[in-house]
């Protein structure tokens, strides 16, 4: 039993069923509880209009804290990138590798113990370095970057995001080389010239995953660096209140920092060819989570600003 995909695919549908009912595309407001909406909507979107429940006060936590997860993600991404380079380029000996045999037993329990190698080293290798560079920046826009506002998360977003990025890293590796339980091909463990020179389809969904990659990586910087100038005269934060932010890709929708997270979740997905089903399940969910993120947001700012340019989409430009 995968229980990566089964949770990962659990999340996207329960995400997907709670957007459903919080962004009022089923009417529910005299259904349900306020505490349900406070519990699903966090930052900006909760600013619910009713008192927020007691119990939630007291589980809630800065929305600063995100940077947490993604040194936590980091940390690992880069012991699980050190353990690749040994194996993959520099032909250690799995059976000596501690960390082969730690993330093997992981995965064993949480993916299960008959997973196909599908994946060759030169592509995990390489999502495993994108993947790495996508945590430590985000790591450094959460500490450097972003100007955070007073709204809070409740513990359960928290919680989510450690659950997240340890499912992702295990996600990232379930079908490769060394870290799969059954070889079903001819992927060798260590890198060789025939695997970099692979069939020219194999190289150009790698190109095409990269830029992919990039932009998604530009544009979402590009999204946070915006969000905190709208709170910095200069160098200097001079208020924590919201404002309508403009340019780029603000301009076709409210968050181009959801659609630039799909982007790069769909870049390794490409660069897999998606063959890695851990990490499709993966997708799924980052997808189904941005797109409810992104509504609810955009709902707030319709509600917010009456002056709030009505020709933006949501997540997806020209479509949602």
């Amino acid at each position: 039993m995968n229980l990566l995909i089964i949770g990962f695919a659990i999340l996207a549908v329960a995400i997907f069923v709670f957007g459903l009912f919080s962004n009022n595309f089923i009417p529910s407001q005299s259904i349900l509880p306020p505490i349900f909406f406070q519990l699903v909507r966090y930052g900006r979107a909760n600013g619910s209009k009713t008192e927020k429940s007691n119990i939630l006060k007291r589980i809630e936590v800065p929305k600063s804290w995100f940077a947490h997860f993604y040194l936590y993600c980091s940390l690992i991404q880069l012991y699980i990138f050190h353990t690749m380079v040994q194996i993959y380029i520099f032909n250690k000996d799995i059976n000596e590798s501690t960390g082969v045999l730690w993330f093997s037993k992981i995965l064993d329990s949480t993916a299960g113990n008959s997973r196909p190698e599908r994946i060759s080293s030169s592509t995990t290798l390489l999502v495993s370095l994108l993947f790495l560079i996508q945590v430590t920046r985000r790591f450094y826009e959460t500490r450097y970057v972003s100007v955070f506002s007073n709204t809070k998360m409740n513990i359960f977003h928290y919680v989510l995001g450690f659950v997240h990025y340890s499912g992702s890293t295990l996600s990232l590796i379930a079908h490769s080389p060394g870290f799969s339980t059954v070889s079903t091909s001819s992927h060798s463990n260590q890198i060789t010239l025939d695997d970099v020179k692979s069939e020219w389809t194999t190289l150009v969904l790698h190109l095409f995953g990269i830029a992919v990659f990039i932009y998604g990586t530009i544009e979402q910087y590009n999204a946070h660096a915006a969000y905190a100038n709208l709170r910095k005269k200069g160098n200097t934060v001079v208020t924590q209140t919201h404002k309508i932010p403009t340019g780029g890709l603000f301009e076709l929708i409210s968050c181009p920092n959801y659609w630039a997270e799909i982007l790069i979740y769909f870049s390794f997905a490409i660069i897999f060819q998606f063959q890695n089903p851990c990490w499709n399940a993966v997708l799924l969910w980052v997808i189904s989570n941005q797109v409810t993120a992104g509504i609810m947001n955009h709902i707030w700012y319709k509600e917010k600003f009456p002056e709030y340019p009505k020709n933006r989409k949501a997540v997806i430009p020209y479509l949602l």
